[in-house]
C-alpha cells in the first residue's frame, strides 16, 4: 500500500489483485505489486507539450508588449491593429479578399505604380484616397472590398 500526502489531499494507493487463479498472470501480478512499492522521485519532470506552450504564451506575451511599446514605426503608422486582433479584423473575408486588405494597408502592392499610370497620387498623397476619388474610373472594382467600392455602406 502506497499513501501519499500533500499540503490538503491524501490518497492511498492499494494493489488489488486481478488475476488470481489464471495460469501466467500471477507473476505478472507480483510484477505489478513490486511496482508500486518502488520509491519513484516526485516530479517527472515538465511534458513536452506544455513546455512548447508554456513558451509559446511567454514569447506572444512578450511580442505584444514591444508591439504596444513601439513608437513610431512605419508599419504602426499604416496599421495600428495589436497582433491579437488580426484574427478577428480577417475573420469574415476570404483569402484573397484578406491579402488585398493586408496589401492595401500596408502599401505593399503594384497599386502605386498603377496610380502613377492613371495620373493617380504623387509623393505624400495617401493613395486610398485617391482610389476613393477615382473608384468610378477603375473598370474592375466590383472585385474591391466593401470599404473601397462603398458597398459597407449598405451593410447595415
Amino acid at each position: 500500500m502506497f499513501v501519499h500526502e500533500s499540503q490538503n489531499n491524501s490518497f492511498s494507493l492499494d494493489w488489488i489483485p486481478g488475476h488470481i487463479g489464471i495460469p501466467g498472470n500471477e507473476e505478472a501480478d507480483t510484477m505489478a505489486k513490486a511496482g508500486t512499492l518502488l520509491d519513484l522521485p516526485r516530479e517527472r519532470g515538465t511534458n513536452p507539450a506544455t513546455l512548447f506552450r508554456r513558451t509559446l504564451s511567454s514569447t506572444l506575451a512578450q511580442w505584444q508588449l514591444l508591439w504596444k511599446r513601439r513608437g513610431n514605426s512605419k508599419h504602426r503608422a499604416v496599421n495600428s491593429t495589436s497582433p491579437g486582433m488580426t484574427k478577428k479584423l480577417h475573420a469574415s473575408l476570404t483569402r484573397a479578399q484578406s491579402s488585398l486588405l493586408v496589401q492595401l494597408r500596408t502599401q505593399h502592392n503594384g497599386l502605386r505604380p498603377y496610380l502613377f499610370w492613371r495620373k493617380g497620387p504623387r509623393r505624400g498623397q495617401p493613395a486610398l484616397r485617391v482610389l476613393r476619388r477615382t473608384r468610378d474610373r477603375l473598370t474592375h472594382h466590383d472585385s474591391l472590398p466593401p470599404v473601397l467600392n462603398g458597398s459597407h455602406r449598405h451593410q447595415g
